[in-house]
């Protein structure tokens, strides 16, 4: 059960931009572990990891906030520890727990270091060069001054036969957060959101040093990735001591300078939904069902009619027409509806299904283009409220 208190407000945190307030006690929340759901988009822009994090949030009983990341400039001129720190950041304070203090060159280079051994090596585990602990101890500084920390270490790979992983650190951090439950049980998820840090050094209501190493190459073979575009990503951290000279410590300020205005599109991310101010349509902002046999047509329109997504009723297959519209005022907006219809390839279909945003051939060449599904078809409904 996830609890939340108002923090308790001891300074602000200035930003130029922003104020917030400061926490000083983030000891009243316990997680509650959502339903995992993989990354749900097919971009990395601003826009799109915005879209990817707030669905998950959608489903997180532990956080009510929207993500807000900066502006799309910012975000590009960012380094990986920058984006890092901020995305951990906002899913800490977002939840009341104190952020993390900032990035550490000491904690990045010894992160640096094991992503390349794994990568020579063709390995992927956390005790390839010791365990996390003995490696953040061999730098001098972190041994001599360090408090108890229960987490040290988390890891990502990424691979792909088409190009290396776009906004490779921001998808392993959302993967430990809201797609982490197999065979890890949330133990990434618990490193990000750690509340057991001990505030004795630098600034008041921040606390622990991480950084983060990144090797890419198309040579690594752990479980045959050899000739992929392979991404190892190695997040380490640690609690420094009071005695810590954070004079190197890196930050980023956890304020957006992105102008957020009222577009066509609204999105509901509690239910999942999207509404059209244009037409006036409300539309399911994830395909709900697939639609299979003989007659697609008349099983997606069934599937539409009888369905009550969201708690709503009179669901209706689109047209051509409406579909078109949707995908591409939404891919206008960059407010890209989540699809994942790999090895769909485009071809004069009857009418009804589901239509692509634009993108790459296999999902068909403009919005609004039909897709054979070979067998079946993801169903996305509307309504008119």
């Amino acid at each position: 059960m996830f609890q939340f208190y108002p923090a308790i407000l001891a300074a602000v945190i200035s930003a130029g931009i922003c104020s917030l307030p400061v926490i000083t006690d983030d000891s009243s929340f316990t997680d509650s572990y959502p339903t995992p759901l993989p990354w749900s988009v097919t971009s990395a822009t601003v826009g799109s990891i915005e879209i990817a994090f707030n669905m998950a949030r959608a489903g997180d009983s532990t956080v009510t906030a929207l993500l807000h990341l900066p502006s799309q400039q910012t975000w590009d001129a960012m380094s990986n520890q920058e984006k890092a720190l901020y995305l951990l950041n906002r899913e800490r304070y977002d939840r009341g727990i104190k952020p993390f203090e900032g990035y550490s060159a000491d904690v990045s280079g010894v992160a640096q270091n094991y992503a390349q051994l794994l990568y020579n090596t063709g390995t992927f585990s956390h005790t390839e060069d010791g365990d996390p602990w003995e490696r953040l101890n061999r730098v001098q500084a972190i041994s001599a001054n360090h408090d108890f920390f229960t987490y040290a270490e988390n890891l990502a790979f990424k691979a792909s036969s088409q190009a290396y992983t776009e906004e490779a650190v921001a998808r392993a951090i959302y993967d430990w957060i809201y797609d982490d439950a197999g065979q890890n049980q949330w133990g990434h998820r618990n490193f990000c959101l750690a509340t057991t840090l001990k505030d004795n050094s630098g600034r008041d209501g921040m606390e622990g040093l991480i950084g983060i190493g990144i090797v890419q190459g198309t040579n690594y073979t752990y479980m045959g990735a050899d000739g992929l575009y392979s991404t190892i990503i190695v997040m380490d951290g640690f609690d420094p001591g009071s005695n810590w000279d954070h004079s190197s410590t890196g930050s980023t300020s956890l304020c957006s300078d992105k102008t957020d205005t009222i577009g066509r599109f609204q999105m509901h991310y509690d239910k999942q939904t999207v509404t059209d101010s244009q037409t006036g349509l409300m539309w399911m902002y994830r395909a709900t069902a697939n639609a299979e046999g003989t007659d697609l047509l008349a099983d997606a329109t069934n599937i539409c009619n009888t369905s009550t997504f969201a708690g709503f009723s009179n669901w209706q297959l689109p047209n051509m027409a409406q579909s078109g519209a949707f995908h591409l005022g939404m891919n206008s907006e960059d407010k890209i509806p989540a699809q994942l219809f790999a090895g769909c390839t485009a071809e004069i279909v009857s009418d009804g299904y589901v239509r692509t945003r634009q993108g790459s051939i296999v999902y068909g060449l403009l919005p609004g283009d039909p897709i054979n599904f070979s067998g079946g078809a993801n169903v996305r409904c509307l309504r008119s409220p």
